[in-house]
């Protein structure tokens, strides 16, 4: 898991082809104005704009994926964010469906970052996260990168 802010994207570019894409996206994009998905190289990079109410640290529960990458972009409200190594969540809540690439569990995170907009948390296969885990209206950019 990575915590930063757009400005230092660029470091980033060599740890996956897509980064610099999706980073590149995230700069010159008006973010306010998006809606729906976005495809910045067709299935291997791609944007969802998520406007929703925060589940609070009691509701959201911890996802994996396998075949993507999570940048979520903070651009309203604070986005927050459980996180537990993917080898430590063993509950499974919803099981891993493979063509959507996802899967829930039912532990405890083991710790909470907030993302505030103009800052982004990377969440690789080997992290567990939880979407959605604010309070309060967000809205944020999940951009999708393969791996």
């Amino acid at each position: 898991m990575i915590l930063d802010s757009l400005e230092n994207a660029e470091q980033y570019y060599s740890m996956n082809p897509g980064f610099k894409k999706a980073f590149e996206f995230l700069k010159n994009s008006n973010l306010d104005e998006l809606e729906g998905t976005v495809r910045i190289d067709g299935d291997r990079v791609y944007a969802m704009v998520i406007k929703a109410d925060g589940l609070g640290h009691e509701g959201a529960e911890l996802e994996l994926h396998k075949k993507y990458i999570d940048i979520q972009f903070g651009v309203g409200g604070i986005n927050e964010f459980g996180w537990k190594p993917a080898n430590k969540c063993v509950i499974v809540t919803k099981a891993f469906d493979i063509a959507d690439d996802y899967g829930f569990f039912g532990e405890e995170p083991d710790v909470w970052i907030s993302v505030k907009p103009g800052q982004y948390a990377i969440f690789f296969p080997w992290d567990g996260h939880t979407p959605k885990g604010g309070k309060g209206k967000l809205h944020k950019i999940l951009v999708k990168v393969a791996i």
